[in-house]
């Protein structure tokens, strides 16, 4: 498990106009039964198209909100960064490239990750999945409709982030939650077509991992849903499911999914001869991650110095270099005068 200290300090509701209000996220329901009795899971259809509001965040508009309402409690919470969960969790990751937008105010440094096109859901039926999984997991009655009117159940956290030679880095963010339970432990839920299949562990375990860590959630709930048929052998006799349908939920312990990781690629490598290993399955360590995250704090830190500044910050070969922007959307939201 990561090193960093993660506490959550708030939960707020934000609606598609962006206004906020006090709020938690939704709770887990009965369906959880059918961890413990996998057998009295009927398919459920996951393919059931579901309204987009269109009201994605541009920046962290709505977190800058309620700090504003909340200012008196949190400003005495001395945040080095303010950010969301989306930036930290692809800070950790080694081999992604990305821009980041960071301004000074105040003393406290803003950050944005400018959004990549193909980060968004290319393939509707994916994102269609993921809110009826969701849904599924939270509805309060077995009739209840799924919610289509723009509204996002996020928390506030702060995270404490060490460095070697100075006080840690406070870092204040806010990120969606998936859903909670009676106990405060709150959750992540995805539903991927195979499950935790060897496709999970190698190319999405480590920001899964990530994901979760930041988001404060120790257990995953997984859905496991059939592909398009007759693509997916589980559509076919004997099996005949149908497709995109649920058929299996289970949990994974977030605190386990490194060392997995890391034991399903020394199996890949030890059974595959490297001259035909033409897919090369490569570990990761959360310490590396770390490691990221840390050096991209204090390079911003060290640079970004004064009341006014406001950088373009690009990540290119594992380095990060700077270029003055003064002119962006970023930039001109933080340092708009409040009315």
């Amino acid at each position: 498990m990561a090193k960093f200290d993660i506490k959550v300090i708030d939960y707020y509701h934000r609606d598609d106009k962006m206004n906020t209000k006090k709020g938690e996220p939704k709770k887990l329901n009965e369906n959880m039964k059918y961890i413990e009795d996998p057998q009295a899971l009927q398919p459920v259809n996951l393919n059931i198209p579901v309204k987009d509001s269109g009201a994605g965040e541009k920046h962290i508009e709505s977190l800058l909100n309620h700090i504003k309402m909340k200012w008196a409690e949190l400003q005495t919470m001395n945040a080095d960064f303010v950010t969301n969960k989306n930036l930290l969790r692809h800070l950790a990751l080694t081999d992604v490239e990305m821009n980041v937008f960071v301004v000074r105010k105040n003393g406290v440094i803003f950050m944005y990750r400018e959004e990549v096109k193909n980060d968004t859901h290319s393939n509707n039926v994916a994102a269609f999945c993921t809110k009826n999984f969701e849904h599924f997991m939270t509805k309060k009655t077995e009739n209840e409709e799924i919610e289509e009117n723009g509204t996002v159940r996020k928390a506030v956290f702060m995270a404490e982030i060490p460095m070697e030679d100075r006080e840690p880095f406070k870092v204040m963010y806010s990120g969606e939650i998936d859903a909670i339970d009676g106990n405060e432990h709150l959750y992540e839920l995805k539903v991927l077509s195979g499950g935790t299949n060897d496709y999970f562990w190698k190319e999405r375990s480590c920001g899964y991992y990530w994901l979760c860590f930041f988001s404060k959630v120790g257990t995953m709930i997984i859905g496991s849903r059939t592909d398009k048929h007759p693509k997916d052998p589980k559509t076919r006799p004997p099996s005949s499911k149908p497709e995109y349908s649920l058929y299996k939920i289970s949990t994974l312990n977030v605190d386990e999914i490194p060392k997995t990781a890391m034991e399903k690629a020394a199996s890949f490598t030890a059974k595959t001869p490297k001259q035909d290993n033409n897919e090369e399955w490569k570990a990761w360590t959360v310490e590396e991650g770390e490691k990221n995250v840390q050096k991209f704090l204090r390079v911003v830190y060290e640079k970004v110095t004064n009341d006014g500044d406001g950088f373009k910050v690009s990540k290119q070969d594992g380095n990060w270099s700077f270029v003055e922007d003064k002119v962006n959307a970023f930039y001109e939201d933080i340092m708009t005068p409040e009315q």
